[in-house]
């Protein structure tokens, strides 16, 4: 079976599962807690290496995973975001330092952290969304970021010529993003049409569709050169192999780490604060 009919097959199996989580915010809390965990743990599998105390890696994957999940029943008061990370980062440094092997401790400590805010912190944006703009717009950042991924790799593939990630992700091209650009613009407005129709929410403007597009596809394209740097540090072609076609958990959110928080950006920007923080 072709990679492409592969890829295809997958996302239409998880995608229907995923978006219904985003029904009630208890199952959102659930969905995101658990893609920590896995993405995590890939992390802590790269950067550790196999060969490393897997009670260490697991330890530190459950805090991790437990930061989110806490913030997610919390995170409404900004003192209770920043008093669970503070502690998760004491914990996953004691934890290094009395499970793992004493020589790797510094090691084993700063990539507990790493993947503590670059995973778990950043995928938990998606709570503040949820929370205080509405489901609507936590369904559309995680949709419109799947598009420009989805029409980036298509048109890419079709178009690409121009090259412009270099060593770190080869096969990225500037065609690619153009048309990653197009996708999620035409997608903005489609959802934005639904959205008001049928559910009374309002995403954005035209105007505020064609910025947002441009963004996104900094931060999505950022998100996945980062990780592809991360992967090519530790010799790895994909973070893990969990999703048939398209890697690992860490492979396909690479690009909402970085446009969720954006996201939460733009929202305070252009709807103004509902966060009591």
């Amino acid at each position: 079976m072709g990679e492409t009919k592969l890829r295809t097959i997958t996302a239409l199996i998880v995608i229907p599962f995923v978006i219904a989580c985003f029904f009630s915010y208890s199952s959102v809390i659930g969905l995101v807690s658990a893609v920590v965990l896995l993405a995590n743990y890939e992390l802590l599998r790269m950067a550790l290496g196999n060969h490393q105390n897997v009670v260490l890696r697991s330890g530190i994957t459950l805090i991790t995973t437990f930061s989110s999940i806490m913030f997610g029943y919390l995170g409404k008061d900004m003192i209770y975001v920043f008093s669970i990370y503070t502690f998760s980062s004491f914990l996953i440094i004691v934890f290094s330092l009395f499970v793992g092997r004493e020589e790797n401790f510094g090691k084993n400590s700063i990539w507990g952290i790493f993947g503590l805010y670059y995973i778990s912190f950043n995928l938990s944006m998606f709570f503040p969304i949820y929370r205080f703009y509405g489901s609507m717009n936590a369904v559309f950042i995680l949709t419109v970021t799947w598009i420009f991924d989805s029409s980036a790799y298509f048109v890419g593939i079709k178009f690409g010529k121009t090259k412009i990630g270099g060593k770190i992700s080869p096969n990225k091209s500037l065609e690619g993003i153009l048309g990653g650009i197009v996708g999620s613009f035409a997608y903005t407005i489609l959802f934005g049409f639904i959205s008001k129709k049928f559910f009374n929410e309002e995403i954005m403007s035209i105007w505020e569709a064609m910025f947002f597009s441009i963004a996104l596809s900094i931060f999505c394209t950022f998100g996945d050169l980062f990780e592809s740097s991360i992967k090519r540090l530790f010799g790895f072609k994909d973070s893990g192999a969990i999703l048939p076609g398209h890697g690992g958990m860490l492979d396909r959110i690479d690009g909402l780490l970085f446009s969720a928080p954006g996201y939460l950006l733009f929202l305070l920007l252009m709807r103004g604060s509902r966060i009591i923080w």
